[in-house]
């Protein structure tokens, strides 16, 4: 995936699997890696809707 685009996830069991080639990730002393990529969601349940909305999904391994 290029910077700026979408691609629908599908969802299995319940979990959303994000590949790392998506993510941004830098390696510090110790091995530790953080990461970040950000995603956009929105849901709707009946008359309920959450509009679109884009977050950094932050992480450390």
């Amino acid at each position: 995936m290029s910077y700026g685009s979408l691609k629908q996830a599908e969802s299995q069991d319940g979990k959303i699997r994000i590949s790392m080639d998506v993510c941004t990730c830098e390696i510090y002393d110790h091995g530790i890696i953080w990461g970040n990529v950000s995603i956009t969601v929105s849901c709707s349940v009946g008359a309920a809707h959450m509009p679109e909305s884009t977050a950094r999904l932050m992480f450390i391994l």
